[in-house]
């Protein structure tokens, strides 16, 4: 079932859109403050959120925001009175899927809110690349040399995804220990890491020179 979540403060308004949907099937919350929509959605994901901009306690677009990084695939709709270009410009940027303005003209608001059901929200896959025929997908723990994958262990792909991050230096073996461990997990000895590192070569077949060792520094690519 299609679940649509309505943040907004103006209680005539959400009256409205709460009819327009009660006679469609249609899983439907609501909520008046920007604090109690992000409570509800650590409780389940939404396939759309529909938000005005201004609240008492903050902004739309931190709710925009706050979606665009922990659940990509929810659509978004803006909603704000008198919005200046900079603000529709602000909140595409940041990841709106759809910007109206109010007072919702309900027809409009329809059809606009049928087309974005029907759109899906494919997210870029984030990838590093040692070179053109190597790259890493630190998300997924893939390394994709040419035409053939492998997935790395979790602790090999965060060690040469942090190389990779910073490929135009020299990287530290405590900037890879601080990268990689958090606080309070066993951390290795140099010698552990020097055993990681070849074993990050080693999947690396023929572009394993690529990564190479600063005696007493770190690790660079050339």
């Amino acid at each position: 079932m299609f679940s649509i979540l309505i943040v907004d403060q103006d209680i005539q308004l959400v009256n409205e859109l709460q009819t327009l949907f009660s006679k469609k099937n249609y899983f439907l919350a609501i909520c008046h403050q920007l604090s109690s929509a992000f409570k509800k959605l650590e409780e389940r994901s939404y396939d759309l959120v529909i938000s005005a901009n201004i609240f008492n306690d903050g902004e739309g677009i931190e709710l925009v925001e706050y979606l665009n990084r922990f659940s990509y695939e929810t659509r978004v709709m803006l909603l704000a009175k008198k919005p200046t270009y900079n603000d529709r410009i602000t909140a595409y940027k940041n990841g709106v899927d759809d910007y109206l303005v109010k007072p919702l003209n309900m027809n409009e608001f329809w059809w606009r809110f049928k087309s974005l059901c029907f759109k899906q929200k494919i997210k870029e896959r984030n990838h590093l690349q040692l070179c053109d025929q190597v790259s890493v997908y630190p998300d997924e723990g893939m390394l994709k040399i040419e035409d053939q994958t492998t997935i790395m262990p979790k602790k090999e792909s965060e060690i040469l995804s942090c190389i990779l991050q910073h490929k135009t230096r020299v990287v530290g073996r405590d900037e890879i220990t601080r990268w990689v461990w958090s606080d309070g997990e066993f951390v290795p000895k140099g010698v552990t890491l020097d055993v990681y590192i070849k074993r990050i070569r080693l999947k690396l077949g023929k572009y394993g020179d690529k990564l190479q060792t600063v005696r007493g520094f770190g690790y660079k690519i050339e």
